[in-house]
């Protein structure tokens, strides 16, 4: 008998295997179409900073910088799904998008001089390097209107690719540190348009882009006294966010065998 119970085992795990590799295990629809990634963030900002002071003869003096400063890095993460609102056709359907954005972005301008007038009063000229180094995070939701075709639109594994374009709105809360300042923060809402093309090897996999056109204002201050005036400011104009997305429960989708070739 006990010669009988490891083919009695090797018999149960056979029987077991075979049932699980032939059953189609139902998930939610809204699981099969989330997803998540890793995201890189491209933006271009510009620095505005005045300052003004009369001097005991009263000559006024002021230093003015106006300087692109384009992100020296970023990162960021996403995730989210969407929602069938209409049938276009056998394979494209037009559906409502929503995602979550986390980004971070670093702003850092490593050589910026201030040079001082030179006549016989006050002396001669000098220069002053000061290194300006900010930080945003930036979070967001996408909520997009989204044509669809191909394999994440039908959640059908017979096929290989999918295209997505859409456009829609973007509220964002940005929080930015500014050279040992306080952080500032801010809130708006922004257009977005998207664009994503993929395919399946196993699960879904995409790129995907995300542009949102205009300005975004970081930060602003200004300070107005009877003895200097002063102000600055931060402003981002038409940010991309890169993005590399799974779709982790694509593989429980069906397989629609009219489009095997």
């Amino acid at each position: 008998m006990l010669n009988r119970f490891p083919k009695t085992v090797v018999t149960l795990l056979l029987i077991l295997f075979s049932m699980t590799s032939e059953a189609q295990p139902h998930l939610p629809t809204g699981l099969q179409r989330y997803h998540l990634g890793y995201s890189y963030v491209v933006s271009n900002a510009r620095l505005k900073y005045s300052y003004s002071y009369p001097d005991m003869y009263g000559r006024l003096y002021d230093t003015a910088v106006d300087i692109r400063m384009p992100s020296k890095g970023g990162f960021g993460a996403t995730m989210g799904t969407y929602f069938k609102v209409a049938d276009l056709g056998k394979t494209s359907n037009l559906n409502i998008g929503l995602d979550g954005v986390f980004n971070l972005a670093v702003w850092d301008m490593e050589q910026l001089y201030s040079t001082e007038g030179d006549d016989e009063y006050l002396g001669p000229y000098y220069s002053t390097e000061y290194t300006i180094t900010a930080g945003t995070l930036h979070y967001g939701l996408t909520a997009t209107l989204d044509f669809k075709t191909g394999c994440d639109a039908m959640l059908d594994k017979s096929q290989n690719y999918c295209f997505t374009f859409g456009a829609g709105a973007y509220p964002s809360f940005a929080i930015t540190t500014f050279y040992g300042l306080p952080g500032f923060s801010r809130l708006r809402v922004q257009p977005v348009i998207k664009t994503e093309i993929g395919f399946r090897y196993g699960v879904c996999m995409k790129a995907r882009v995300l542009y949102m056109p205009g300005v975004f204002r970081y930060m602003g201050y200004e300070d107005i006294t009877p003895y200097y005036e002063e102000s600055f400011s931060l402003e981002s104009h038409n940010n991309l966010t890169l993005s590399l997305l799974i779709m982790p429960f694509s593989w429980a989708w069906n397989k629609d065998e009219r489009w095997i070739f």
